[in-house]
């Protein structure tokens, strides 16, 4: 199947959920509340210079939500027993899957980029950077999904674990001491850390190869459940 068909697929499955359509359209809505309250937030609030963290947090709850749906329709997949049929094709569940991570992986990452060219502060060359993470972040979401949930009820009760990963990456930059490790240890976290960074080069190293280290984890999670 290719990438025109899936996304042809993926669009009809997305106008059939109601669900599905509201967590693929949150990036504009999200952009859109930005762009009307922030300023008028910063008019009334002391932000204490936390204006970059509330974008970087709208930032990386984009390629939650877009993870989260295309995981869920993968999981509709299998649920269905479409990833067993395409197992036996020449292209192999391995090689669907890594087509089917160029769409999160693709819209997360612009999706993301765009809510900081529209309210963010940051130089292009760091929302490049949150960009970069923000598509791999999209990525984990979606094998996260994959690897641990059998049908869409399993699909959704895992969906809300990854709201832990927003809470540990504002919490990142909140807290500090011993904390600050396990809080690290969570990719999305790099994702607001590198948005927020005087230095995004450091945190995006770092937060490239906690990406890198999880993806593969995942990934094996992933090949032997299918």
């Amino acid at each position: 199947m290719s990438f025109s068909a899936l996304l042809r697929a993926d669009l009809a499955n997305l106008r059939r959920d109601p669900m599905l359509l509201a967590a693929s359209l949150a990036p504009v809505l999200i952009t859109g509340l930005l762009l009307i309250g922030l300023d008028r937030l910063a008019e009334v609030v002391d932000m204490g210079g936390h204006r970059d963290l509330i974008v970087g947090g709208a930032i990386l709850l984009t390629p939650l939500l877009i993870g989260f749906v295309i995981g869920f329709l993968t999981v509709e997949e299998k649920e269905e027993r479409i990833l067993d049929a395409v197992a036996v094709t020449p292209r192999g569940s391995g090689g669907f899957l890594a087509h089917r991570l160029l769409l999160p992986a693709a819209v997360g990452g612009v999706a993301a980029g765009g809510i900081g060219v529209a309210v963010g502060s940051q130089s292009g060359v760091t929302l490049l950077l949150v960009s970069v993470l923000a598509a791999g972040t999209a990525c984990l979401v979606m094998l996260t999904l994959v690897a641990s949930a059998r049908d869409r009820v399993q699909a959704l009760a895992v969906s809300k674990l990854t709201g832990f990963l927003l809470v540990a990456a504002i919490a990142f930059q909140l807290t500090d001491g011993w904390w600050l490790l396990p809080l690290g240890l969570s990719p999305a976290t790099w994702v607001v850390e590198t948005a927020v960074a005087p230095e995004p080069w450091q945190a995006f190293g770092v937060g490239l190869v906690v990406h890198a280290v999880v993806g593969v984890a995942l990934w094996r999670r992933v090949r032997r459940t299918m």
